[in-house]
């Protein structure tokens, strides 16, 4: 029985997590410990009052139509999945993004939860870049324009880390103040490391394209497996079992990064 990790073992393993935290790591606003609680927001122009950013009061801006004349129409407001981006009852001035505003407040995501619908987050990610992106707002304010280029880089970054199950579980355990480094191994055992090892042996001795599809094909099982093991620990709240889970995926997704990189 492997009582410990050999050292240089360990070190090749730790080696092999760090591709996947280049691609993949979540940019974050601070997290749920160190925020501060939500401030009663006012506009920064007009001083009116906003209400919080829920998806009954996010909205989108007054949409002016043209009627072929020197008058025009305005659209009624339609509701907006995502936090406060503009004051459309007050002034319509762009607004900034706040300190306490999560990647899935952004995307009217209440409460946070693993299981995304990812081609709903794409169409509300496309729409809402439509709307603050800063090509959008070029006849605004210098306030509002750098306002509405900060808020186009939060909801990509948002989109980015949501729309990836290794990065949106590193993200959840993140507002849980967990946090996951490249020397993280949580409680994966020295078995699975001495697998680890063994897997990235054989892509190291592949021959032929049929060799590379077939370690393809077990790795993608591999990832599909932890995703749903991702998906049950959120479920029931085990956040031990969570960060255990994305320990793992960091591995299999530098060996999936691996298999992409041989050819034939």
């Amino acid at each position: 029985m492997i009582s410990s990790t050999p050292k240089h073992i360990a070190r090749r393993c730790q080696a092999l997590t760090l591709p996947a935290l280049q691609l993949y790591r979540p940019y974050s606003p601070t997290p749920a410990s160190a925020r501060p609680p939500p401030p009663i927001s006012n506009c920064w122009n007009c001083g009116k009052s906003l209400c919080t950013p829920t998806p009954t009061c996010a909205k989108m801006p007054m949409l002016r139509q043209d009627t072929g004349s020197n008058s025009s129409t305005i659209k009624k407001p339609e509701p907006l999945p995502s936090s406060l981006l503009i004051d459309v009852d007050g002034c319509g001035a762009v607004q900034p993004v706040s300190l306490w505003t999560s990647f899935f407040d952004v995307f009217a995501i209440s409460p946070p939860s693993f299981d995304v619908d990812l081609g709903a987050l794409k169409q509300r990610y496309l729409r809402m870049q439509q709307i603050v992106h800063p090509d959008a707002n070029s006849q605004r304010s210098e306030k509002e324009r750098d306002f509405s280029e900060t808020q186009s880089v939060f909801i990509n970054k948002a989109y980015q880390a949501l729309r990836d199950p290794l990065a949106r579980a590193k993200y959840m355990l993140h507002l849980k103040d967990i946090h996951i480094d490249e020397a993280d191994k949580g409680s994966i055992s020295p078995q699975s490391l001495m697998e680890i090892m063994e897997i990235w042996e054989e892509i190291e001795g592949l021959e032929s394209q049929e060799g590379l599809d077939a370690l393809t094909h077990e790795n993608e099982k591999r990832i599909a497996d932890e995703v749903r093991t991702l998906s049950k620990a959120f479920q029931k709240e085990d956040l031990a079992l969570a960060k255990d889970a994305v320990v793992k995926l960091q591995y299999w997704y530098s060996l999936k990064q691996r298999l992409r990189d041989v050819h034939f």
